[in-house]
């Protein structure tokens, strides 16, 4: 009796195994189809970018259009060019640049393709300002419109073409009333150019303030750091900016050593920064 007790919960354990694997195959089977069904349909979903001229060439004439003879299509023929993504990527040559069309199909695969932007007869941006400059405190408000009414500030693009109302600018104090004053440009073709001017500057002006308790401090090992304990004075030329103060550099408490800390502000009009550094030791 007791042999064929065994052989029944043998014969059992044989067919739940056996089902099982059965089982097993199906999945298998239908992974194996979906995924060919996902590869038909993929295939069935690509798409094309292609160019009339594979380079697109600019004489500085008209706006400048980088999908000019750019044309997309899926293998059904369905048109797909205005989900074309152009991105103009600037090289060391400065004649030529380049030009990344992208776009994504119904799965999200990304089609990538690049060209040559030739630009004929480009000389680069170019800045001309007067040096030394002779201003009022007031009149930084409105830099770039004032000294361009002047006429003597400008800027072109590379193709004659001014962009003086693009040029931005920073100053940095030398001595009393008188700042070094950086002005920067950047064109459409991702080049830029900077010239930097002596100004004197006659009136009250705000520049920032960024001062600290000390200048080097000695904390015990796996004390505690905070550095914004340490700034006495933080004002952007308008008023207290504490949380303006961007610090650079890390203090490990729990590793001997001198580690340096820098404190950075900009003004209120982000045309002039000052800075300070804390030495901490860790001993």
């Amino acid at each position: 009796m007791k042999k064929t007790n065994k052989r029944i919960v043998l014969k059992a354990v044989i067919g739940i195994l056996a089902l099982l694997c059965m089982v097993l195959l199906l999945v298998i089977a239908k992974q194996k189809d979906r995924k060919t069904v996902e590869k038909e349909t993929k295939a069935a979903s690509q798409v094309t970018i292609t160019f009339d001229e594979e380079d697109l060439i600019y004489e500085g004439k008209g706006t400048l259009d980088l999908m000019e003879g750019v044309s997309a299509s899926d293998e059904a023929g369905n048109d797909k060019t205005d989900q074309v993504e152009a991105i103009l990527i600037s090289t060391q040559n400065l004649g030529q640049k380049t030009i990344r069309y992208r776009l994504f199909d119904e799965n999200g695969n990304e089609v990538v393709r690049e060209r040559r932007l030739v630009l004929k007869g480009y000389s680069g941006p170019e800045i001309t300002a007067t040096d030394p400059l002779e201003l009022k405190a007031e009149e930084l408000e409105q830099l770039v419109d004032v000294l361009d009414e002047k006429q003597q500030l400008s800027a072109q693009n590379g193709f004659s073409m001014d962009i003086t109302k693009e040029i931005t600018w920073k100053r940095e104090k030398t001595e009393n009333e008188w700042y070094q004053i950086t002005f920067t440009v950047r064109n459409e073709f991702m080049d830029s150019d900077e010239i930097t001017v002596t100004a004197h500057v006659e009136g009250e002006v705000n520049d920032p303030v960024l001062e600290l308790y000390e200048k080097e401090i000695t904390l015990p090992l796996g004390g505690e750091w905070n550095p914004f304990d340490y700034i006495e004075k933080a004002d952007n030329g308008r008023g207290e900016a504490l949380e303006q103060v961007k610090i650079e550099g890390s203090v490990q408490m729990g590793t001997p050593g001198t580690y340096s800390v820098v404190y950075r502000l900009d003004s209120y009009d982000h045309t002039a920064e000052t800075s300070a550094v804390l030495r901490v030791t860790v001993q």
